[in-house]
């Protein structure tokens, strides 16, 4: 596996990337494992994945899908009937301002998996603000319902992809649905049949001492300093869906060899292949062309899919799968060769083109 060692030696020495994982498997046995980085190594090896919790997010809810307990068509308001006459912003006859209508379409649950529901990623908004201060800083994961009814869409449903805050509404659906937790939902029906011991969604004072000492690049001083920890959890009885998993490498490259085995131990080989499958029209594909700076993807049930290899200069497959985190995480699956990926980092604010650099390493050495 030179090229991979190769290049994340050049990747970490360059960017200086203070601590750095990567670990890959084929057909669910270890054919990579590295670890680097300029900080001293002190045992530590829990890291933040940010939004590689969506991949994981996903995969739970799916469980709900293949159960029969929802269906991608079913709408939103079915569950929340909040949802059921939410506003949309739309250009006013002039096109120089804004106007708000009544929605014309459903949001629907396939929708919030594929980023399509016409929400945004507005963390600090006025709504989500005024109930963070409401709950005491508790801001429960059903918080994020409130929150985001309470406040006009973006686009009709269905007709933009958008990065937003799906699955963190998603992830209120599961609790909604299961009758439990999402954490422990997420535990029960992910993590224990994986043996997922070192992965959580609540950073206690045990999980803290664990943590890789997390970074921040500031592009203007081109300086490091100590990460303020992760924004996205709002609240201390928060569990979002979309960026609040702790994990370790060695736990989330069992996660990616599920994935890449068809879901074994976890779902349906016909579940996994939906989940891969590109959801977008073609219209759609410059949305996340645009949002990504990289062609070539489609989006699937929570994960980029690859649709073009010319297009994005990629060394894998057709239906190559996974996505991306804040701080430089990075998981991938492939079912057709069996192969599974997941890269940590611990710098929030880096360049993350390495994600593709990576990936056309990990394929140029297995070609």
């Amino acid at each position: 596996m030179s090229a991979l060692l190769d290049f994340l030696d050049y990747y970490t020495r360059t960017y200086e990337i203070p601590r750095a994982k990567c670990i890959a498997y084929k057909n669910g046995e270890k054919i990579f494992e590295y670890t680097g980085g300029t900080d001293a190594d002190d045992g530590k090896n829990t890291y933040r994945m940010y939004s590689v919790t969506k991949v994981v997010m996903c995969a739970a809810a799916l469980k709900l899908i293949e159960e029969g307990k929802m269906h991608l068509t079913d709408p939103l308001y079915m569950y929340y009937p909040e949802f059921k006459n939410i506003n949309v912003r739309k250009r006013d006859e002039s096109g120089r301002g804004f106007e708000l209508c009544e929605a014309e379409n459903p949001i629907l649950i396939k929708h919030l998996f594929t980023m399509t529901a016409g929400f945004d990623y507005n963390i600090h908004s006025v709504a989500i603000r005024k109930l963070v201060k409401e709950t005491g800083g508790r801001f429960p994961t059903q918080s994020i319902i409130a929150a985001l009814s309470s406040q006009p869409l973006d686009f009709e449903p269905g007709t933009h992809w958008k990065y937003s805050l799906c699955h963190d509404v998603l992830g209120a659906l599961c609790e909604r649905i299961s009758g439990k937790p999402l954490d422990l939902y997420v535990k029960e029906n992910v993590f224990d049949p994986l043996g997922m011991e070192n992965s959580t969604f609540f950073c206690d004072s045990e999980t803290e001492e664990k943590l890789v000492p997390e970074w921040r690049f500031d592009p203007q001083s081109l300086q490091f300093f100590p990460s303020a920890g992760n924004e996205h959890v709002l609240g201390s009885e928060y569990v979002s869906g979309g960026a609040s998993l702790v994990s370790t490498p060695e736990d989330m490259i069992v996660f990616a060899d599920m994935l890449a085995s068809g879901g074994r131990g976890v779902l349906m080989p016909q579940t996994v292949e939906l989940m891969k499958t590109n959801q977008l029209e073609t219209g759609l594909l410059k949305d996340i062309a645009l949002a990504t700076s990289h062609g070539g993807y489609g989006y699937g049930l929570g994960v980029r899919t690859m649709v073009s290899p010319i297009a994005a200069d990629s060394l894998s497959p057709v239906g190559e799968f996974g996505w991306g985190g804040a701080s430089g995480s990075y998981i991938l699956s492939d079912t057709e060769n069996g192969i599974s990926l997941y890269y940590a980092q611990n710098l929030l604010g880096a360049n993350l083109s390495h994600y593709h650099r990576l990936r056309n390493a990990l394929y140029s050495d297995l070609a």
